[in-house]
């Protein structure tokens, strides 16, 4: 019994670790849980090549190997037609390199007999009671200081997010409750189920709450055919029962009826509430679509979106994102036509994997292939409305439930690679490649972080500035250095010492060439030309401006200030904090952000008359 349940605990321990810190936003941001998750992940990978070698376990092909080569091949041929967005690219394409790696890693133990399936979802389990104790106790919290009930986010930052992982849960822990056979345990299981469904409700993620739906859905159709039920069976079951429980069957089925349509009339209502409307997607759809019609071969490039959408939108008065609400969309867009051929090799492979997993002898097994089953119909139903997937915290529980899926029933049926010491180190090389290229981006990231924070307190913005330069010097691709050593040589220019200006022009000139498509660039840049007397070039950067947001543009000239209201008294104090565009651009989520804006300070004064002449005159 104990030996039964180490796995579990290991593996959910590991799992309860990543969604509660390293797998975070947080995680990410914060630069030393990035580095201790990094060496946690390696030290866990060399954990599992150990006991694969003690034990002599074999290579085996996967379900979905063929579907891993096209995704390969569409990772790089949108980066070889999309190289001068490499270091954009770079980072998604580590990420997605990581995710194979873990799934691989998980199919191979569930493969050679070192975890069985119920041990991978019951992982997910005791993962997710951190997730779901975290969120109850911010409602609580809440509730305590008198605020009402709040949209609880977890240990995961976001309320969508949070939903994702909560999705997944749920069809696991129905299943596991169906199929216990001790009392206490079917009851602890439910009271769990119902939190953690309490918990979704309360997220407020419409996606999530269809997703849930059509996971639970599936669980419930699959243990009435494997319990041999059918509709004349059911007709036959239901005429044999007595007044008082036809009465309780009928009740209990209106009840779930009028459940559900409560539910479906909830969400067509709620979009009609502000900030709540389906307007605030259509527009992006919108933009996936003419991305993908760009470029339908390869597409833009792995986590290109957010550029494409600020590209395509005036950023403001549309809000910046960072994809596009919808993983088909996303994957059109940034990936092409291979892209959604890999796509659907997947969703082919894993439903014929599927299938003939739930249809084994092996009730056990086919019944946590079920649960898996209906955990990845949740989150992909959850994914046609949303994309919580950049967190990598939902993409774990996604391949947690995934390998549970497609992993062949019996092991045994398996058939072994010949060759499967070339198998092997493709995958050690490439587990070294991505940690010791993780660390050595940790390890910038650390500079990074370090040159922002180091004189912060102090607010010595030239000392910043001037720490940044060797960060850039070393990654001269990376637009946010140049960004980030710009605003804080433009505050120290607002402050009184004019003679950095040059050298915040020359910052921004060097971040607009690396990032055109984002308005704030050209907004900051116009108004540091401003400033020094550059009329024409001033003139020269509004054009592009007024391409990009003419709404932004036609602000500035109205207020006197293209960021936030303009106030003679005290202009670097004049921001709105829910301006749209403070928000940090798409592609530099995961760094952490010193200041709260991507405006200049210089954007909330009016520029010289002289400036909009030019542009009259040059437009």
């Amino acid at each position: 019994m104990l030996r039964s349940w180490i796995p579990r605990i290991l593996l959910g321990g590991f799992y309860a670790y990543m969604i509660a810190i390293a797998a975070t936003y947080e995680g990410i941001l914060d630069v030393r849980q990035r580095i201790d998750g990094l060496i946690f992940l390696g030290i866990c990978a060399a954990l599992w090549l150990l006991i694969r070698w003690w034990r002599g376990w074999k290579w085996h092909a996967n379900p979905l190997d063929l579907a891993m080569l096209l995704w390969i091949a569409a990772f790089a041929l949108s980066l070889i037609t999309n190289f001068e967005d490499w270091r954009r690219i770079a980072i998604g394409l580590w990420f997605m390199a990581a995710y194979m790696l873990g799934y691989y890693i998980l199919n191979d133990l569930l493969a050679n007999r070192g975890l069985a399936r119920w041990a991978a979802l019951d992982a997910l389990l005791i993962g997710g009671l951190v997730v779901m104790m975290t969120g109850w106790l911010q409602i609580f919290v809440s509730l305590q200081a008198g605020g009402g009930v709040p949209r609880p986010v977890g240990t995961l930052g976001n309320p969508n997010t949070l939903a994702a992982v909560l999705v997944a849960l749920l069809p696991a822990i129905f299943m596991r409750a169906m199929q216990s056979r001790v009392k206490l345990n079917r009851i602890g299981l439910l009271v769990y189920f119902a939190l953690v469904l309490a918990l979704l409700i309360a997220t407020y993620s419409r996606g999530a709450w269809i997703g849930a739906a059509a996971g639970l859905a599936f669980c419930g159709l699959w243990l009435l055919h494997n319990r041999g039920w059918s509709l004349r069976r059911a007709k036959s079951a239901y005429q044999q029962l007595s007044g008082g429980r036809k009465a309780l069957v009928i009740a209990a089925g209106l009840t779930v009826f009028i459940a559900l349509m409560s539910g479906a009339i909830f969400i067509v209502y709620s979009l009609s509430f502000a900030g709540r409307s389906a307007d605030l997607r259509t527009f992006i759809y919108e933009t996936a679509i003419q991305m993908f019609a760009e470029k339908p071969a390869f597409g833009h490039g792995i986590f290109t979106f957010g550029g494409g959408l600020a590209r395509l939108n005036p950023t403001p008065p549309t809000a910046p994102h960072s994809h596009a609400h919808n993983l088909p969309l996303q994957i059109a867009a940034e990936l092409g036509l291979l892209g959604l051929a890999a796509l659907a090799a997947m969703i082919y492979l894993s439903i014929r994997a599927a299938r003939r997993n739930m249809q084994s002898d092996s009730g056990s097994a086919a019944g946590a292939a079920a649960a898996a089953g209906g955990a990845v119909i949740a989150i992909s139903v959850h994914h046609f409305f949303d994309l919580p997937a950049m967190n990598p915290a939902v993409m774990l529980a996604a391949i947690l439930v995934l390998a549970a899926l497609v992993a062949p029933i019996p092991p045994v049926a398996i058939v072994v690679v010949k060759r499967g010491w070339l198998r092997g180190a493709v995958f050690i090389g490439a587990g070294l490649a991505l940690f010791i290229s993780g660390l050595f981006g940790a390890f910038r990231y650390r500079d990074y972080w370090a040159a922002l924070t180091g004189d912060l307190a102090a607010k010595n913005w030239v000392a910043i500035a001037n720490s940044l330069e060797p960060v850039a010097a070393n990654d001269p691709a990376f637009a946010p250095y140049y960004q980030q050593q710009g605003l804080a040589l433009s505050i120290a220019a607002m402050e009184g010492d004019e003679t950095v200006l040059p050298r915040a022009i020359h910052a921004f000139e060097q971040f607009t060439r690396l990032a055109p498509q984002y308005a704030s660039g050209w907004a900051s840049l116009a108004a540091l030309y401003a400033e020094v007397g550059q009329i024409e070039d001033a003139a020269i950067a509004l054009r592009r401006l007024a391409v990009l947001s003419a709404p932004l543009l036609l602000n500035w000239r109205e207020t006197g200030a293209a960021y936030g209201e303009y106030d003679p008294d005290n202009p670097v104090a004049a921001e709105d904090p829910g301006y749209a565009v403070q928000q940090n651009i798409n592609y530099i989520q995961w760094l952490h952000l010193a200041f709260p804006r991507t405006f200049a300070p210089q954007t909330t004064l009016p520029l010289p008359d002289a400036v909009w002449t030019e542009f009259d005159n040059n437009s």
